[in-house]
């Protein structure tokens, strides 16, 4: 396969997957499902997630600036899922 398409598709990939992490830690967290997380903690994953989400719905973004993203979102939520 082409190098374009599979980097194209390995983009919307992170996209998809994105965004489904951000919707689900948005309900998470305004259902208060997040264990041990503070205001401050809340406010931060807030803007983590708004951050992603601008960041992917950029087409000019990279794929490593979009799993950049996700991986700080990710390690700010990490041991607060419950």
């Amino acid at each position: 396969m082409h190098q374009s398409i599979k980097n194209k598709n390995k983009k919307s990939e992170m996209v998809v997957a994105s965004m489904a992490f951000c919707d689900e830690i948005d309900k998470k967290l305004n259902n208060d499902e997040l264990s041990n997380c503070t205001e401050e903690e809340k406010e931060e994953i807030t803007l983590a997630i708004k951050s992603l989400r601008e960041t992917v719905s950029n087409k000019d973004e990279s794929y490593d600036s979009m799993k950049e993203s996700l991986e700080q979102l990710q390690k700010l939520v990490e041991g607060k899922l419950v």
